[in-house]
């Protein structure tokens, strides 16, 4: 399949578009932007991670990690604590209500793909997978694989 650079940029804007919006809709409903739901998502896998480390995965300064966990924590979705052996390092750890809206969060993504893929019968479930197991490839961004 043969594309031009011009039509490569047009998809790139739409699928920018569509993300960005797609995360206004969740800032609306949820009052959470995509770094704070990224957080809450890591927070869930590992329990606890400490700011380096929750800096470190976003890929951003400790003090933007700081002040998105201070966020969480205002909200009750995270709770920080520091260490007993060096009070410089401050583990963080979600909380049950964190949890709760992670699960509302996963329930509203997967309902959402589950009917408009259901709904929309020339929308290919494979295509689907396929392209969203190797966005990553095909923009060359270099994640750990889970």
């Amino acid at each position: 399949m043969h594309i031009n650079k011009e039509a490569i940029n047009k998809l790139l804007l739409h699928f920018l578009k569509t993300i960005y919006q797609y995360e206004r809709k969740e800032i609306a409903e949820f009052s959470l932007g995509f770094p704070e739901v990224y957080i809450l998502q890591y927070l869930k896998q590992y329990r606890s991670k400490n700011i380096g480390e929750i800096s470190s995965e976003l890929q951003v300064e400790h003090f933007a990690a700081s002040r998105l966990i201070t966020r969480l924590e205002k909200k009750g979705y995270v709770v920080k604590s520091q260490d007993d052996t060096d009070r410089r390092v401050s583990s963080v750890r979600i909380t049950p209500a964190g949890l709760r809206i992670v699960k509302a969060l996963e329930e509203k993504h997967s309902r959402t793909i589950l009917n408009n893929l259901e709904n929309n019968p020339d929308l290919d479930m494979g295509l689907f997978i396929e392209a969203a197991k190797n966005i990553h490839r095909i923009l060359d961004i270099n994640i750990e694989e889970e």
